[in-house]
């Protein structure tokens, strides 16, 4: 167990909002599971397109609200940034090891998702490459380059470039919400800021 005395008040702070984040992204239909994000395949591997997709947009767009904070660089909860600052305060060398064990694969991940890569004539495109293009070229920002690069992409390979994206999604969330569950057992809950 850690106690208060080996964080300040801002690191109490900001593991709070961690936690109170992973909660919010506990709450998203995909993760809550009420969400039908089953995709359907032509046999050239693009997207079938249905009524639903509006409404599965929605759902990604509400995921990729709460979502975004662990991924983002300048958010103080990326998850790499936040990570490392749990680490220097954890002397439990069980505790250590397990949250090693999370940042290591949120790496690989970022990698490589469930095994799968994606190549196109040769070049290759891992998740984090995609959701770099869908977070500024679509969702959040208005990167041009991004959304050319994007849309190139969606030219050559459809919806499993989706598909992967968000394959990968659901695996990072499920590695943070695995970090969150490992606070709650090493955290005394008197330590934490209100």
């Amino acid at each position: 167990m850690i106690g208060t005395s080996q964080f300040s008040n801002n690191e109490l702070k900001l593991i709070e909002l961690f936690q109170n984040r992973i909660r919010e992204l506990q709450n998203t239909k995909i993760i809550q599971g009420g969400a039908n994000l089953n995709f359907d395949f032509y046999d050239d591997l693009t997207m079938a397109q249905k009524q639903e997709n509006l409404e599965k947009e929605e759902l990604i767009k509400s995921f990729l609200m709460s979502f975004r904070y662990f991924y983002l660089d300048n958010d103080p909860t990326n998850f790499g940034k936040f990570h490392n600052m749990i680490h220097k305060r954890v002397s439990d060398p069980d505790a250590r090891k397990a949250l090693d064990s999370l940042r290591k694969r949120f790496k690989q991940v970022l990698k490589t998702s469930g095994g799968l890569t994606y190549y196109y004539k040769g070049e290759r495109v891992n998740p984090e490459k995609m959701i770099h293009l869908w977070l500024y070229g679509h969702y959040f920002h208005s990167d041009a380059g991004a959304r050319a690069e994007l849309n190139e992409w969606l030219r050559r390979a459809g919806g499993i470039f989706q598909f992967l994206f968000l394959d990968a999604l659901k695996e990072l969330a499920a590695i943070l919400i695995c970090c969150s569950n490992i606070l709650n057992l090493i955290i005394k809950p008197e330590s934490r800021a209100t």
